[in-house]
C-alpha cells in the first residue's frame, strides 16, 4: 500500500513511511527466521546421533539426498552382465567358416605381436633434459 503511494505521490513523508514499512518487514521476517532456526536447533540434543544431525544438516542447507544405489547388488550385477557379454561377444557365436579362418591366423598374428614387443619404441626410452 505505502510502495503505491509513494509511486503515485513521490514525495520525502511517502518516502519515509515506505522505507519504515520495509525496516519493520525485514524486521518480521529476521525473527521469523530466528524463531524457526532457534526451534530447529532445540530438535538436537546430547542423545541425537551424529547421523541424525548430518541429516538434518544437509536437508536444511538443500543439498539432495543421497541417492540410493541403482541396484541392490551392484557388484553381482556387474559380474552377471560381464559374464552375458562375454558369452555373446565370444568367437563360438561366429560362423564355422569365420571360426576357422581366426583359428589359421591366430599363429601369425601372434608371431606379429612377439616380434612387435621386442622392438624398442621411440616413447620406450628415459627422459632426459636435454
Amino acid at each position: 500500500m505505502h510502495r503505491k503511494l509513494y509511486k503515485k505521490r513521490p514525495n520525502p513523508n511517502n518516502l519515509r513511511l515506505l522505507q519504515e514499512v520495509v525496516a519493520r518487514a525485514r524486521q518480521v521476517s529476521l525473527r521469523a527466521k530466528e524463531d524457526k532456526w532457534l526451534e530447529w536447533c532445540a530438535t538436537f540434543s546430547q542423545h541425537t546421533s551424529l547421523g541424525q544431525m548430518w541429516r538434518s544438516v544437509r536437508t536444511a542447507s538443500g543439498a539432495a539426498p543421497p541417492r540410493p544405489a541403482a541396484h541392490p547388488h551392484p557388484q553381482q550385477e556387474a559380474e552377471r552382465l560381464a559374464t552375458i557379454f562375454t558369452s555373446r561377444g565370444s568367437s563360438n557365436q561366429l560362423p564355422l567358416h569365420t571360426q576357422l579362418t581366426q583359428q589359421q591366423l591366430r599363429p601369425h598374428r601372434d608371431e606379429a605381436v612377439r616380434e612387435a614387443m621386442e622392438v624398442a619404441d621411440m616413447t620406450d626410452r628415459p627422459f632426459s633434459l636435454q
